[in-house]
């Protein structure tokens, strides 16, 4: 308990060891425990169903991060394979103004999308708390997991007020991913299943 009469840093201090398993039980956001070697998931969402992309479209999911952390893959699961020779690129962007991809933070250059298989490409990032976005772009028309009804911070749709504004698209021919994410996107009403791997808790 606080002493009567002065009260110092070191009492401070004292009565903050103290409480601190208290303090951590109570503030600890849950989002921060994870397990390492495991692909990172949306907090909360409900069903994935098959989704067929477009070729040469830029594609941006958005997911939080919670703590500083590093990932070592960035993965998709097709369902439906392109034809012979479909390739797919992998990435992560950072976070722009009002919601928006900004500035590449890393390729993970070209997986093969031409048969069934959850794909990934191996990256070393570290990452710090805040919100990104994995990014896809096929030359192809492979499917692919996505969800309909998931975490997002991009809002719903004013047209009935529960359509969730899943993921950014725009056209992008098919390269290596671009040092800036490309203006004009569009917002699309799912959310490409496109997730990060936890390598180390940093």
């Amino acid at each position: 308990m606080p002493k009567m009469g002065v009260y110092t840093k070191a009492d401070a201090d004292a009565d903050i060891a103290v409480h601190a398993a208290d303090l951590d039980a109570h503030m600890m956001d849950f989002l921060q425990l994870l397990r390492t070697g495991e692909y990172l998931g949306y907090p909360f969402h409900k069903g994935a169903v098959d989704w067929a992309m477009s070729a040469n479209v830029l594609y941006a999911s958005p997911f939080y991060i919670a703590r500083k952390l590093t990932v070592d893959r960035i993965a998709i699961n097709v369902i439906t394979a392109g034809i012979a020779g479909t390739r797919g690129r992998l990435g992560i962007y950072n976070l722009d103004t009002n919601l928006y991809p900004g500035a590449l933070i890393v390729d993970g250059g070209e997986v093969a999308v031409d048969a069934v298989a959850v794909v990934a490409a191996t990256i070393n990032q570290a990452l710090t708390k805040g919100i990104y976005f994995t990014a896809l772009v096929s030359n192809g028309t492979p499917s692919i997991k996505t969800l309909y009804s998931t975490w997002t911070a991009m809002g719903e749709f004013a047209t009935d007020l529960v359509t969730v504004k899943g993921a950014w698209t725009v056209t992008f021919t098919y390269a290596a991913l671009p040092n800036l994410f490309t203006a004009g996107g569009a917002l699309t009403s799912h959310t490409p299943v496109i997730l990060p791997r936890v390598k180390s808790l940093d």
